[in-house]
């Protein structure tokens, strides 16, 4: 017991007296105790909870092929971890959602009419931007978060317990974070994280996804106006305002055959001489996954619950919750010491 409780130190402080009341039943350890402990035996964390939701159908972004098996879980137990705080929450504020994920009209369908269908459903024009992808996934009843995990990915979707979850890579480009949120969205709606099949992970599932995030965000008519002048300021206009990269709208144009290859070819040895692979021109509004800690924020601030309180209900030490919510903010991890969180709304009476 004293050795497990030194290999858990730095990931929690525990003594080997408190390890010993859990073993016995008298305690209940919090839930980030739990994820620190499932890092600590290589477990999933439901297998410490057996009645608790689990972590199901995981399907990676651009997931980098090699990783440590033991990175892989332990950021797969903080995704619980997160995803687990997110249900308390809601439950703890009445706040539980009321849509779901509803079934598409043909799990089949090209992912250019599941796009069209998608806008339709939320009443928004094939001409007009999609103002939020991290809304439309509130809209259809998806749980998003941010966390940023310890080997190179972009995102996953999966499902815990009965619920679909998103979760996102937060370090990534405007832009890129979109089509993240707009392919996770099609792995949902086509039903790919439903359980731990490999087929998931397919190329052609993969490609397919890519192929509903770009004409989501990007309508193949809008394609066409935005080429139809040849103008690469007239491009960058067209990349902020519907909040797709440029690089994304090349590949479309040319596999649609909006410019000849040709063109494309020329294009993307352009964009190399002049550094645009990486920092393309042209400024995409964030768009980000943050209904978890506006919920808590919101919460605090208004009263309808102390930081004591939110700890014990989510499972989540003080300290970790403070710090999403200043990240969300854009602050760094720095917490007023206002116990209360920022008190610039209680300024209005």
């Amino acid at each position: 017991m004293r050795e497990v409780a030194h290999r858990l130190r730095g990931q929690a402080a525990i003594s080997h007296a408190t390890l010993a009341s859990y073993e016995r039943g008298q305690t209940q350890p919090k839930f980030d105790t739990l994820v620190a402990l499932a890092a600590t035996y290589g477990r999933p964390v439901s297998w410490f909870i057996a009645s608790g939701p689990e972590l199901t159908g995981v399907c990676y972004r651009n997931l980098v092929s090699r990783y440590r098996v033991r990175d892989r879980e332990s950021f797969e137990a903080e995704v619980a971890k997160w995803a687990y705080a997110y249900l308390r929450l809601e439950d703890r504020l009445g706040a539980r959602r009321r849509a779901r994920v509803r079934e598409v009209p043909d799990a089949t369908a090209d992912p250019r009419r599941l796009a069209e269908w998608v806008r339709k459903e939320r009443e928004i024009g094939s001409e007009q931007p999609i103002p939020s992808v991290l809304e439309l996934l509130d809209r259809f009843g998806v749980y998003a978060l941010e966390i940023k995990a310890p080997f190179a990915v972009d995102g996953l979707a999966a499902r815990f317990g009965d619920e679909h979850l998103v979760i996102l890579n937060p370090s990534v480009s405007n832009d890129r974070a979109r089509m993240n949120a707009g392919h996770e969205l099609a792995h949902v709606l086509y039903g790919d994280c439903i359980d731990d099949s490999e087929a998931r992970a397919h190329r052609a599932v993969e490609a397919r996804a890519m192929e509903f995030a770009s004409h989501l965000l990007m309508p193949s008519r809008v394609l066409r106006s935005a080429f139809a002048g040849r103008s690469m300021v007239r491009l960058v206009k067209f990349k902020e305002r519907f909040g797709i990269s440029l690089a994304a709208m090349v590949l479309r144009a040319e596999r649609e055959d909006v410019i000849p290859n040709s063109l494309a070819k020329k294009l993307w040895v352009e964009f190399s001489k002049r550094g645009w692979r990486r920092h393309e021109p042209g400024a995409v509004r964030p768009d980000r996954a943050t209904r978890f800690e506006q919920l808590l924020d919101g919460a605090v601030v208004r009263g309808d619950i102390t930081w004591k309180d939110a700890a014990e209900v989510t499972g989540v030490r003080i300290s970790e919750l403070k710090n999403r919510v200043q990240e969300a903010l854009g602050f760094g991890n720095e917490y007023p010491d206002d116990p209360a969180g920022p008190d610039m709304f209680r300024l209005v009476k």
